[in-house]
């Protein structure tokens, strides 16, 4: 397929919906602005669905992340090769609404009056697997983007976490499945959450009591750590917004949630390990690190509440600074070290 030359992909306007192509100068052009069009949403945006398999689509499990700029050159490479073949319909791609405590009321008793909780189930597990149906859902009428929760009920969040959980036991699993599902891609992707709404998605399973349950320390809390840890710094900042308005009920349940996590492994199995390599260690102080920020600004608690005994004990701070320094000194800044994290 002949691409046009001197065409700026970050120039491309979509074609008009509906306008007539037979009388462009040169509609074959106007085709393959628009095939870059879709392909470049398709490679930015995704399609919203868990279970994607099209390997040219964002929302597809281990897609490759782009950029603008390169989602524009890999769309007109794709064109090149495969013409049509990966591209979504437009049905496809057309964009979900998200979901309403409302919504969820009405399955729930439905599911209740049928005594099968089937159609909840599918609900639960396919808009809690979703960055898309997430950051459109539980949405205040009146909400602000710019409110310190993104414009998200959270009472009305926090009442479907409770109706969800106690309502029947597939329900929860649900829960449970499509967060596990979801997280992965949170951390790969996380680098390019820098939109406000794109950060609602952290604040909801922020607000998941399974989170903080030690059951599931390894499968929901270290990973949901590690994407927070991975936001940029800006995106950071939001999250550390959103803590700070908590009450201080609330704030001190998620430290001293996070304070047992870090005692409880030492604990597990194997009991012989590198606190620098542990990744219960280092998730469970990396959100400590946002903890520590948010009470830097409301002041919930002592500082000395952010300490670890166990932690210091299994630490020499001479050798745990010199090793950081080191690193610093050679450049490398991404390696683990509790010197970033003073505060423990």
């Amino acid at each position: 397929m002949e691409i046009p030359k001197k065409t700026d992909p970050m120039e491309i306007e979509r074609p008009i919906s509906g306008s007539p192509t037979a009388s462009s100068p040169n509609p074959k052009a106007d085709k393959i602005k628009e095939l870059i069009f879709r392909y470049h949403a398709q490679l930015t945006r995704g399609c919203g669905r868990s279970n994607c398999t099209n390997i040219y689509c964002a929302s597809c499990p281990g897609a490759k992340k782009y950029d603008a700029v390169e989602a524009a050159q890999e769309a007109i490479r794709i064109i090149k090769q495969h013409g049509e073949q990966y591209l979504h319909t437009e049905e496809v791609m057309k964009p979900r609404d998200g979901v309403s405590f409302a919504q969820i009321i009405s399955t729930l008793e439905e599911s209740k009056a049928a005594n099968n909780f089937t159609p909840l189930v599918r609900k639960v597990g396919t808009l809690f697997a979703s960055s898309e149906l997430l950051n459109n859902s539980f949405l205040k009428d009146n909400g602000s983007l710019y409110d310190s929760s993104l414009g998200i009920d959270v009472a009305k969040l926090r009442e479907t976490y409770n109706l969800i959980i106690s309502s029947d036991k597939n329900v929860a699993n649900a829960l449970l499945g499509a967060t596990e599902r979801i997280l992965p891609n949170l951390k790969r992707d996380a680098k390019g959450f820098t939109k406000r709404e794109d950060l609602r998605q952290f604040i909801i399973i922020l607000e998941n009591p399974q989170v903080l349950n030690e059951e599931y320390q390894r499968t929901i809390f270290n990973p949901f750590c590690e994407s927070l840890a991975a936001l940029p710094s800006t995106s950071q900042q939001i999250i550390i917004s959103y803590i700070s308005s908590l009450t201080k009920d609330d704030f001190t349940k998620f430290l001293s949630s996070t304070q047992n996590n870090i005692s409880l492994r030492f604990f597990q199995p194997p009991y012989m390990f590198s606190l620098h390599d542990d990744e219960s260690i280092k998730a469970s102080t990396k959100f400590l690190g946002l903890l520590y920020a948010a009470n830097e600004i409301k002041k919930y608690v002592p500082y000395t509440d952010f300490y670890n005994d166990l932690i210091n004990e299994r630490t020499e701070l001479k050798d745990e600074f010199l090793s950081w320094k080191a690193s610093q000194d050679r450049g490398v800044t991404n390696n683990f070290a509790f010197s970033n994290f003073p505060f423990i």
